[in-house]
Protein backbone atom coordinates (compact mmCIF):
# COMPACT_ATOMS: atom_id res chain seq x y z
CA UNK A 1 0.00 0.00 0.00
CA UNK A 2 2.79 2.40 0.93
CA UNK A 3 4.79 1.52 -2.22
CA UNK A 4 1.78 2.12 -4.48
CA UNK A 5 1.11 5.45 -2.74
CA UNK A 6 4.70 6.58 -3.32
CA UNK A 7 4.50 5.63 -7.01
CA UNK A 8 1.22 7.54 -7.38
CA UNK A 9 2.55 10.59 -5.59
CA UNK A 10 5.84 10.64 -7.50
CA UNK A 11 4.05 10.52 -10.88
CA UNK A 12 1.01 12.68 -10.14
CA UNK A 13 2.99 15.38 -8.28
CA UNK A 14 6.49 15.40 -9.84
CA UNK A 15 9.30 17.50 -8.32
CA UNK A 16 7.43 17.74 -5.04
CA UNK A 17 9.61 18.34 -2.01
CA UNK A 18 8.30 16.52 1.00
CA UNK A 19 8.96 17.85 4.46
CA UNK A 20 9.40 15.11 7.02
CA UNK A 21 7.24 16.59 9.77
CA UNK A 22 5.58 19.91 8.94
CA UNK A 23 4.07 22.14 11.57
CA UNK A 24 0.50 20.79 11.52
CA UNK A 25 -0.23 17.06 11.60
CA UNK A 26 -3.12 17.29 9.11
CA UNK A 27 -0.68 18.51 6.43
CA UNK A 28 1.74 15.60 6.76
CA UNK A 29 2.46 14.16 3.34
CA UNK A 30 2.01 10.58 4.61
CA UNK A 31 -1.78 11.06 4.63
CA UNK A 32 -1.91 12.05 0.96
CA UNK A 33 0.42 9.17 0.05
CA UNK A 34 -1.66 6.53 1.85
CA UNK A 35 -5.13 7.94 1.11
CA UNK A 36 -5.53 6.79 -2.50
CA UNK A 37 -4.19 3.19 -2.15
CA UNK A 38 -6.13 2.69 1.08
CA UNK A 39 -9.47 3.60 -0.50
CA UNK A 40 -8.62 1.60 -3.63
CA UNK A 41 -8.72 -1.57 -1.51
CA UNK A 42 -12.45 -0.82 -0.98
CA UNK A 43 -13.06 -0.04 -4.67
CA UNK A 44 -12.68 3.75 -4.83
CA UNK A 45 -10.65 4.37 -8.00
CA UNK A 46 -9.74 8.09 -7.60
CA UNK A 47 -9.18 8.30 -11.35
CA UNK A 48 -9.72 12.06 -11.34
CA UNK A 49 -6.51 12.45 -9.32
CA UNK A 50 -4.55 9.70 -11.06
CA UNK A 51 -5.38 10.95 -14.55
CA UNK A 52 -4.78 14.59 -13.60
CA UNK A 53 -8.32 15.79 -14.29
CA UNK A 54 -8.99 17.27 -10.85
CA UNK A 55 -9.46 21.03 -11.08
CA UNK A 56 -11.49 21.99 -8.01
CA UNK A 57 -9.73 24.06 -5.38
CA UNK A 58 -6.20 23.37 -6.57
CA UNK A 59 -3.45 25.47 -8.06
CA UNK A 60 -0.58 24.90 -10.42
CA UNK A 61 1.35 27.89 -9.05
CA UNK A 62 4.32 26.37 -7.20
CA UNK A 63 4.88 29.38 -4.92
CA UNK A 64 1.33 29.14 -3.57
CA UNK A 65 1.29 25.43 -2.69
CA UNK A 66 4.90 25.52 -1.41
CA UNK A 67 4.25 28.38 1.02
CA UNK A 68 0.75 27.39 2.14
CA UNK A 69 0.17 23.65 2.83
CA UNK A 70 -3.60 24.14 3.00
CA UNK A 71 -3.68 24.89 -0.75
CA UNK A 72 -3.64 21.65 -2.75
CA UNK A 73 -1.52 21.22 -5.84
CA UNK A 74 -3.19 20.24 -9.10
CA UNK A 75 -2.24 16.75 -10.28
CA UNK A 76 -0.40 16.29 -13.55
CA UNK A 77 -1.54 13.90 -16.25
CA UNK A 78 0.56 10.80 -16.84
CA UNK A 79 -0.16 7.34 -18.29
CA UNK A 80 1.68 5.39 -15.56
CA UNK A 81 -0.53 5.96 -12.44
CA UNK A 82 -3.70 4.40 -13.96
CA UNK A 83 -1.66 1.36 -15.06
CA UNK A 84 -0.10 1.01 -11.59
CA UNK A 85 -3.57 1.46 -10.06
CA UNK A 86 -4.99 -1.35 -12.21
CA UNK A 87 -2.16 -3.72 -11.25
CA UNK A 88 -2.37 -2.70 -7.56
CA UNK A 89 -6.15 -3.19 -7.37
CA UNK A 90 -5.90 -6.55 -9.15
CA UNK A 91 -3.24 -7.77 -6.69
CA UNK A 92 -5.07 -6.53 -3.58
CA UNK A 93 -8.35 -8.10 -4.69
CA UNK A 94 -6.54 -11.34 -5.47
CA UNK A 95 -4.86 -11.37 -2.03
CA UNK A 96 -8.12 -10.57 -0.23
CA UNK A 97 -9.88 -13.33 -2.17
CA UNK A 98 -7.15 -15.79 -1.20
CA UNK A 99 -7.51 -14.77 2.45
CA UNK A 100 -11.27 -15.35 2.29
CA UNK A 101 -10.76 -18.75 0.63
CA UNK A 102 -8.21 -19.72 3.32
CA UNK A 103 -10.61 -18.67 6.08
CA UNK A 104 -13.46 -20.65 4.49
CA UNK A 105 -11.32 -23.75 4.05
CA UNK A 106 -10.07 -23.58 7.66
CA UNK A 107 -13.64 -23.21 8.91
CA UNK A 108 -14.80 -26.04 6.61
CA UNK A 109 -12.07 -28.37 7.94
CA UNK A 110 -13.01 -27.51 11.53
CA UNK A 111 -16.69 -28.18 10.86
CA UNK A 112 -15.88 -31.43 9.04
CA UNK A 113 -13.75 -32.62 11.98
CA UNK A 114 -16.50 -31.86 14.47
CA UNK A 115 -19.20 -33.31 12.21
CA UNK A 116 -17.31 -36.58 11.84
CA UNK A 117 -16.94 -36.78 15.62
CA UNK A 118 -20.66 -36.12 16.09
CA UNK A 119 -21.50 -38.64 13.40
CA UNK A 120 -19.37 -41.28 15.16
CA UNK A 121 -21.05 -40.51 18.47
CA UNK A 122 -24.58 -40.81 17.03
CA UNK A 123 -23.64 -43.91 15.05
CA UNK A 124 -22.33 -45.46 18.26
CA UNK A 125 -25.51 -44.62 20.15
CA UNK A 126 -27.63 -46.13 17.35
CA UNK A 127 -25.49 -49.28 17.28
CA UNK A 128 -25.76 -49.64 21.07
CA UNK A 129 -29.50 -48.97 20.97
CA UNK A 130 -30.25 -51.47 18.21
CA UNK A 131 -27.74 -54.10 19.24
CA UNK A 132 -30.37 -56.33 20.84
CA UNK A 133 -33.44 -55.23 18.88
CA UNK A 134 -35.19 -57.40 16.36
CA UNK A 135 -36.29 -56.02 12.97
CA UNK A 136 -39.80 -54.67 12.65
CA UNK A 137 -41.88 -57.46 11.12
CA UNK A 138 -40.37 -60.15 13.36
CA UNK A 139 -40.53 -58.29 16.62
CA UNK A 140 -44.25 -58.81 17.34
CA UNK A 141 -44.04 -62.45 18.49
CA UNK A 142 -40.75 -61.81 20.24
CA UNK A 143 -42.19 -58.84 22.11
CA UNK A 144 -44.86 -61.06 23.59
CA UNK A 145 -42.17 -63.50 24.72
CA UNK A 146 -39.98 -60.75 26.14
CA UNK A 147 -42.90 -59.24 28.06
CA UNK A 148 -43.75 -62.63 29.49
CA UNK A 149 -40.09 -63.19 30.40
CA UNK A 150 -39.85 -59.85 32.21
CA UNK A 151 -43.13 -60.42 34.00
CA UNK A 152 -41.87 -63.80 35.14
CA UNK A 153 -38.48 -62.50 36.28
CA UNK A 154 -39.39 -59.16 37.78
CA UNK A 155 -42.38 -59.96 39.89
CA UNK A 156 -41.17 -59.09 43.37
CA UNK A 157 -39.59 -62.22 44.79
CA UNK A 158 -42.22 -64.37 43.17
CA UNK A 159 -40.85 -67.01 40.84
CA UNK A 160 -37.16 -66.72 40.09
CA UNK A 161 -34.71 -64.57 42.09
CA UNK A 162 -31.62 -65.91 40.30
CA UNK A 163 -33.14 -65.16 36.87
CA UNK A 164 -33.87 -61.55 37.91
CA UNK A 165 -30.31 -61.05 39.19
CA UNK A 166 -28.78 -62.40 35.97
CA UNK A 167 -31.02 -60.19 33.82
CA UNK A 168 -30.24 -57.08 35.87
CA UNK A 169 -26.51 -57.75 35.67
CA UNK A 170 -26.63 -58.69 31.98
CA UNK A 171 -28.44 -55.51 30.93
CA UNK A 172 -27.03 -53.17 33.54
CA UNK A 173 -25.56 -49.72 33.13
CA UNK A 174 -22.04 -50.94 33.84
CA UNK A 175 -22.08 -53.28 30.87
CA UNK A 176 -23.37 -50.54 28.57
CA UNK A 177 -20.68 -48.10 29.76
CA UNK A 178 -18.03 -50.78 29.26
CA UNK A 179 -19.23 -51.34 25.69
CA UNK A 180 -19.16 -47.60 25.01
CA UNK A 181 -15.61 -47.29 26.35
CA UNK A 182 -14.48 -50.23 24.24
CA UNK A 183 -16.10 -48.78 21.14
CA UNK A 184 -14.53 -45.36 21.78
CA UNK A 185 -11.12 -46.99 22.25
CA UNK A 186 -11.44 -48.82 18.91
CA UNK A 187 -12.48 -45.60 17.13
CA UNK A 188 -9.57 -43.66 18.64
CA UNK A 189 -7.11 -46.36 17.57
CA UNK A 190 -8.50 -46.26 14.02
CA UNK A 191 -8.15 -42.46 13.92
CA UNK A 192 -4.57 -42.66 15.21
CA UNK A 193 -3.75 -45.19 12.51
CA UNK A 194 -5.23 -42.91 9.84
CA UNK A 195 -3.38 -39.88 11.26
CA UNK A 196 -6.53 -37.89 12.06
CA UNK A 197 -5.47 -37.21 15.66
Amino acid sequence: MFAAGIVYHANVYPNHTVKAFPRDIQYWQIWSILKIPYWQVYGELNLDVLEGSEDTGCTSNSTLWKNDPSISRCPTSDWLPPVIAAIYMMLTNWLLLNIVIAMFSARFNLIMTKSSQKWRYHRHSVVIEYEHKIPSPLNIPFRVLIILFYVMCYLPFYLCNECAEETIQGHGIDEMLQRQREFARVILEEEKDKGLI
